[in-house]
C-alpha cells in the first residue's frame, strides 16, 4: 500500500488540470438558444438539386475562378512591368560613370 498516495496525487493533479480547462458555453445552452433557433431556422434549404443547376454552379465557378486567375496573372505583370521601367529610369537618372568620376568609387 505504499503507493496509495502517489495514486491519490496523482488523480488530484488531473482534477486541478481539468478545472484549469476553459469552460466553455455549448452552443445550444442559455442565450445561445435562442441564436441557434435562428441559425437553424435560417439555414434550412433544400439540399438536393437538379443535374441542370449542378451543371449551371460548375460553369459559373469554373468562370469565377477563371477571371480570378487574369485578374491575379494581370496585377502580377503589371507590377513586373513597373519594377522594370522602375530600374530603367533609375539606371538613366543616376549616371553612375559620372559618380564614378566625382566620387572616385
Amino acid at each position: 500500500m505504499s503507493y496509495a498516495g502517489h495514486v491519490i496525487a496523482m488523480i488530484q493533479t488531473l482534477r486541478n488540470n481539468r478545472n484549469l480547462l476553459k469552460k466553455r458555453d455549448k452552443l445550444f445552452t442559455g442565450l445561445n438558444k435562442r441564436i441557434a433557433k435562428n441559425y437553424r431556422h435560417r439555414t434550412k434549404q433544400e439540399k438536393t438539386m437538379s443535374k441542370e443547376q449542378l451543371d449551371a454552379l460548375r460553369l459559373k465557378l469554373i468562370r469565377e475562378n477563371r477571371l480570378l486567375l487574369v485578374k491575379k496573372i494581370s496585377t502580377l505583370v503589371f507590377i513586373v512591368v513597373l519594377i522594370i521601367v522602375l530600374f530603367i529610369w533609375l539606371n538613366n537618372v543616376i549616371d553612375l560613370e559620372k559618380l564614378n568620376e566625382r566620387y572616385g568609387f
